[in-house]
This record gives C-alpha cells, sequence and structure tokens, in this order.
C-alpha cells in the first residue's frame, strides 16, 4: 500500500477512535450514575443488602464523577449501619468525611452519621468528637444535634458537659422544655440542688407547665429538708390545677398529674 495512503487510513481508524471515545466514557459514567441511582432507589425500599451491593458496584465503576463517588460512600455507611454492620459503617462514614471536606453541610451529615455509629458501638469517646465536629462544620445546626451530644456525655458519664450543652442549645433555640427537663434530671442527680431550683423558679416565673415545674420544686425543697417550703409549692400545684376548665382536668395525664400532687402532699405531712 503507497505510503500516503497508508497515512490516509491511519489518520481515518484515529478519527473514528477519537470520535467514538467521548462516547465511550459518557456511556461508562452513565452506568456509575444509574447504578447509584437504582442503590438509593433500592435504600427507600428497605432492601438494604441489595442497595449495599448497588453502591458498591458503584464504587468500583470507572469512571466515576467524585461528588457520586463521596455520596457512594456516605450511603454506603448509612446502609452497613441499617444492617448493623457498625464496623464497616465506620469505614466508610470515615470516607465519606474524607470526600466532603470541601462541602461543610455534607461534612456536618457524615459526621452525624459516625457519631451515630460510634454511639451504638459504645465507643463513646469517638462520638463526642464526631458530634462535636458536626456542629463544628454545620451551617445551621438544629436543637437535635446538641441533644445528640449531651446524650452521648451523659452515655460517658460526662454530666457536667452534657448540662453545659444542653444549656447551649436552650441559649441558642429558647426555653426547650425536654431540654431543661433532661438538664434538671442530671443536676438532682449531681447533688446540685440549688441550681436545679434556680432552673425550675425560671421556668415557673416563665410560665412554662407552672403545675409540673411547682411540683419538682416541691420536690428539691423537700430533698433539701425544706418541708414548710415543699408544702407551699404542692398547694400552689393544687390551687393552679383546681383552677382549670373541667375539660382539662379530665384528661389522662392531667389525672395522673393531680395523683402526683396528692402523692406528693402526703409525702410533705410527715
Amino acid at each position: 500500500m503507497p505510503v500516503n495512503r497508508l497515512k490516509t487510513f491511519f489518520s481515518f481508524i484515529l478519527t473514528i477512535f477519537l470520535c467514538q471515545l467521548p462516547t465511550s466514557i459518557a456511556f461508562a459514567s452513565e452506568n456509575a450514575a444509574v447504578l447509584y441511582s437504582k442503590a438509593l432507589k433500592q435504600y427507600r425500599q428497605g432492601d438494604f443488602t441489595s442497595a449495599k451491593q448497588s453502591l458498591l458496584n458503584t464504587i468500583n465503576k470507572e469512571p466515576i464523577s467524585p461528588e457520586t463517588l463521596a455520596l457512594s460512600y456516605f450511603h454506603l455507611a448509612e446502609t452497613s449501619f441499617q444492617l448493623k454492620e457498625y464496623n464497616e459503617a465506620n469505614q466508610y462514614a470515615q470516607q465519606s468525611v474524607i470526600y466532603f471536606k470541601d462541602a461543610p453541610k455534607k461534612l456536618a451529615g457524615a459526621y452525624e452519621l459516625l457519631g451515630k455509629i460510634n454511639f451504638y458501638q459504645k465507643t463513646y469517646e469517638q462520638a463526642e468528637q464526631a458530634f462535636i465536629l458536626n456542629l463544628h462544620h454545620h451551617p445551621q445546626p438544629t436543637s437535635k444535634h446538641f441533644m445528640f451530644l449531651a446524650k452521648t456525655y451523659i452515655k460517658g458519664k460526662k454530666l457536667d458537659q452534657a448540662i453545659d450543652t444542653l444549656d447551649q442549645a436552650i441559649a441558642q433555640f429558647g426555653d426547650l422544655q425536654a431540654f431543661h427537663d433532661k438538664a434538671l434530671s442530671l443536676e438532682i442527680k449531681l447533688y446540685k440542688y440549688q441550681n436545679a431550683m434556680d432552673r425550675v423558679e425560671y421556668l415557673i416565673a416563665q410560665g412554662l407547665r407552672p403545675i409540673h415545674n411547682l411540683i419538682k420544686l416541691g420536690e428539691l425543697h423537700h430533698h433539701r429538708g425544706n418541708i414548710d417550703e415543699a408544702r407551699q409549692s404542692f398547694n400552689k400545684a393544687k390551687s393552679l390545677f383546681n383552677n382549670l376548665p373541667p375539660s382539662k382536668r379530665k384528661s389522662p395525664y392531667m389525672k395522673e398529674l393531680f395523683k402526683t400532687i396528692q402523692s406528693r402532699m402526703e409525702l410533705a405531712s410527715y
């Protein structure tokens, strides 16, 4: 074959190859995206075993975009967590932390998941660090993120840190009764009765669940041996209860609350 014709032939073959190359890459990339979408569908349907396999297939597919790879590792951690495969979930979550380093909200989500995994593994020190980093990186943390950390401190027997975390949430999000209740129970457990009384008196002054909190105040006075003050608090709680509309007093919760008032008054009478 003449040299010119040979050059023309190879040039033609090269042109065809180059034209086909982008199509091949796009097709391969689409396959990774399709596998990822399939995995998410399986996850939402609760088929975690199939979802995990699809995600493993996704991360092994070439080429794959950095975003799809990062999300695949995150969902692998979620899926393994659901399957109670905590060691694998931990490894995948740590991998997603690396991939999400430039995406603050996703990074915060990865730390939250890592915290939950360690919490269930009872490795509370690691869970604490993960939840602290979750709060640090989250653009808009919510009260639940503080509660995650507080509960982890409690499990790790760091009750003072738990109270501080609960109070940080209260300072940021307002008077959350559940947070006050948990902090109050911890203060009582630590025999910090004055702190507990200050908290309850503050809640009563704010008009927050006054009957409930007057009972708490009476209990605290009783713990400290202030029997007269305890009776006064219980009597105030009873008076507020009796002033409620009859329809409210008839609810199961309020009936139980009244029984509590009666039992506390009997206790304070001795």
